[in-house]
């Protein structure tokens, strides 16, 4: 329960209201998908998904949304945040033998970031997709991460709504799905963006016949290891028992209206 005191090394601007954080923590260990509780000096204390880490730096990415995340996106080389963690259960392993195909929506991109890194590593472009879709090109993230990637993934880019410079694709990651051309039934999935995104995606994912499909969750996390209840989805709770769930053991209590 008591935060741990870690410097900020590196302050990065994603697009105007986020920013990717370097902190200093020699040895942290964590899975994939995880997430840590970050405290802002008198502002207070939030989760943010790890977004990538080595052995002697752990980067977040946030978007200021309230008092506290926007706290931390204010901060500067030298300031200092308290943390706590690793937290949760994280993505399953990256199965070489199959397609693995990475789902993300905006902000959901970070906690997928690590693994992408790993599917990058085995450079297996027919086994490794990432279909990545934001509201507007002004909302992309990563934009040198994602050239890096398309070296080694097969990387596809959409947004809702275009401008005079986008020269992509305008829609969103649904209308992408059908096209790819990949053994479904042996395909692992792993999504992450907006709640109602990620519903949908789900539907299309069965339409299509994968059935090996995870989803990271986001509820209001205060404790982080199941005790307050805030987090309460069904009969698990969102901070240890996910955020990483797969949809077959959610999917009966994300139906439920309001849950």
């Amino acid at each position: 329960m008591i935060p741990e005191l870690v410097s900020v090394t590196q302050v990065e601007k994603e697009n105007a209201d986020v920013v990717t954080l370097t902190l200093s923590r020699p040895k942290f260990h964590c899975k994939p998908g995880q997430f840590n509780m970050l405290y802002a000096f008198g502002k207070g204390e939030v989760p943010i998904s790890i977004a990538d880490w080595d052995e002697e730096n752990l980067i977040h990415t946030i978007k200021g949304v309230g008092p506290v995340s926007q706290g931390l996106c204010e901060l500067a080389p030298g300031d200092q945040i308290g943390l706590r963690g690793p937290f949760g259960r994280g993505w399953p392993d990256i199965d070489g033998n199959r397609t693995n195909l990475i789902i993300a929506g905006g902000l959901g991109l970070a906690p997928l970031t690590a693994t992408i890194n790993q599917l990058a590593v085995l450079n297996q472009p027919e086994n490794a997709i990432l279909v990545y879709g934001c509201r507007t090109p002004a909302d992309q993230m990563f934009q040198s991460r994602l050239e890096r990637w398309n070296k080694s993934l097969q990387v596809f880019q959409t947004v809702d709504i275009g401008d005079r410079k986008w020269q992509g694709e305008v829609g969103n990651v649904l209308q992408v799905l059908p096209r790819l051309n990949i053994p479904w039934h042996n395909t692992r999935a792993y999504v992450c963006g907006p709640e109602v995104m990620m519903r949908f995606c789900a539907q299309t994912l069965m339409e299509l016949n994968c059935q090996d499909i995870y989803l990271s969750f986001e509820r209001n996390m205060k404790c982080a290891f199941g005790h307050c209840g805030h987090c309460q989805l069904g009969p698990t709770f969102v901070c240890k028992d996910g955020p990483v769930y797969a949809y077959d053991d959610i999917r009966k209590h994300w139906q439920v209206r309001e849950l």
